[in-house]
């Protein structure tokens, strides 16, 4: 919601998107989703916190986030909680520690789909570079492309197509780690998403791109352009900086790269499933 200064031109808002680093209100709002979901119920339902449902949780983050060992864990809640709160949120030893920390909550529990929905509430409001997309934190904000990186996602639930779920997550997270982001295998893994989705359509398993795309365009009669255009799209990754030499030599490709390829194969693979439907080639 618009401040009243704001509003007025009294102040102004920040409107530097965060990329590179994350501003104290953002931290305080993240840290402050965590004590709402997980801290308040500790405190206000349990006398020895080592009684809490949340006890394993706050083990598991002790011993496997911070590498300390179990018998050290802190006697009292408070001791614990201060902890987390001063060396992930106010003063981290990297500036992507926050994130490093949220993204290991996602991972760690299927039951806090709540504590991720606040997650990317604050992180739009506060203008991250980053936001959940199936429990990942990805460098991607744009809500349409959101949608077709998790429609794809979606889509490839159905028992045929698990493989070519595989391929979209590895894609999704090889793009999305702070520390070694690997841009050459997120694009190979997201055109190997069309290779496989192409395969499967065609009932078939281990046919080239573009022979598999040849065979699938004659039951689909797709567009010349189209066709020509991923095409060409797969054989930029397959020369000097594709998926054929991607150890060969220092990559230059970058984020905007791995981002380009994910959204695009992801739109393509709903795009292929769909008019396989309606041409009764796939079924649900």
């Amino acid at each position: 919601m618009e401040k009243f200064s704001d509003k007025m031109g009294f102040t102004k808002t920040s409107e530097i998107i965060q990329v590179d680093f994350i501003d104290m209100p953002l931290r305080t709002q993240l840290y402050n989703a965590i004590h709402e979901f997980y801290f308040q119920n500790t405190e206000n339902h349990y006398q020895g916190w080592n009684d809490s449902k949340e006890y394993t949780l706050y083990k598991i983050i002790w011993t496997d986030y911070f590498g300390k060992f179990v018998d050290k864990i802190p006697h009292h809640f408070f001791e614990f909680k201060n902890y987390i709160q001063q060396n992930i949120f106010i003063d981290p030893k990297s500036w992507y520690e926050p994130y490093n920390f949220i993204q290991f909550l996602a991972n760690i529990s299927t039951e806090n789909s709540i504590l991720i929905i606040y997650f990317n509430h604050h992180l739009k409001n506060h203008l991250s570079g980053y936001t959940f997309i199936n429990r990942v934190l990805s460098p991607i904000t744009n809500k349409g492309e959101i949608n077709s990186i998790e429609n794809a996602i979606k889509v490839s639930k159905h028992s045929k197509l698990q493989g070519v779920q595989i391929h979209i997550k590895q894609s999704l997270l090889s793009l999305s780690s702070f520390d070694n982001p690997d841009y050459r295998t997120s694009i190979k893994e997201s055109i190997s998403a069309i290779e496989s989705t192409l395969n499967i359509l065609n009932g078939t398993t281990r046919l080239t791109f573009s022979k598999a795309f040849n065979e699938l365009n004659t039951k689909l009669n797709l567009p010349g352009a189209l066709v020509s255009s991923y095409k060409s799209l797969y054989g930029f990754t397959s020369d000097k900086e594709g998926i054929r030499h991607f150890l060969t030599e220092k990559s230059t490709l970058d984020q905007e790269d791995a981002i380009y390829f994910l959204v695009n194969c992801s739109s393509f693979i709903n795009y292929l499933v769909t008019k396989s439907k309606k041409a009764g080639i796939f079924k649900n």
